[in-house]
C-alpha cells in the first residue's frame, strides 16, 4: 500500500521525460491532476516503459500471443530485458521519492506496472482481441510475481 498520497504525473511514460546532458530530468506533457494519488502509479508507468516495452509491442501487427487451450495461452512477444543502469537510476531515484528500499521500488513498480496493463485490457481490444489478451497475460504475471515477492 502506498505511504503518502501527492500529485502524480499520470503518464510518466519515457516520451514525457526530457534529459538533460548534466543528467536533469523534467518531466512533461504533465495532465491536469485535481486530486491525490498514489505517487507509485507514476514508478508503474516508468515500468511500462522499462521492463514491459510497451512502446515496442504496442506497434507490433504480427500475434503476441497464441491460444493453445481454452484455458492456456502462449506469450509470443518477450520484451528485451530493462537496461540495468537505466534501472539502477530509477531504482535508486525512486527510494528516495517514496522513503524505502531499491529492493521495495522494484516490486512497487512491477506491482503498478501489472495494474496498469490491467486498466489497459479495454482500450488495447479496440486495436486488437490479441493485443488486449496479451495486456492482461502480462498483467496477471507481474501482479503474481509482485504478490510472491512481498509474501501476499
Amino acid at each position: 500500500l502506498p505511504e503518502f498520497l501527492s500529485l502524480v504525473h499520470g503518464d510518466l511514460t519515457f516520451q514525457n521525460v526530457m534529459v538533460r546532458a548534466d543528467g536533469d530530468t523534467k518531466a512533461i506533457d504533465m495532465e491536469a491532476q485535481d486530486s491525490l494519488e498514489a505517487a507509485e502509479l507514476d514508478l508503474g508507468k516508468l515500468f511500462q516503459s522499462t521492463h514491459s516495452r510497451y512502446e515496442d509491442w504496442s506497434r507490433l501487427a504480427t500475434p503476441l500471443c497464441q491460444s493453445l487451450s481454452p484455458t492456456a495461452i502462449r506469450l509470443n512477444y518477450a520484451p528485451q530485458p530493462p537496461d540495468a543502469v537505466l534501472c539502477r537510476a530509477i531504482r535508486r531515484r525512486w527510494a528516495r521519492i517514496l522513503n524505502c528500499s531499491e529492493d521495495l521500488v522494484e516490486r512497487k513498480g512491477g506491482f503498478y506496472l501489472g495494474l496498469h496493463l490491467f486498466r489497459m485490457v479495454p482500450f488495447r481490444m479496440k486495436t486488437s482481441m490479441d493485443h488486449a489478451l496479451y495486456a492482461l497475460a502480462t498483467a496477471v504475471t507481474r501482479l503474481s510475481r509482485a504478490l510472491d515477492e512481498t509474501g501476499g
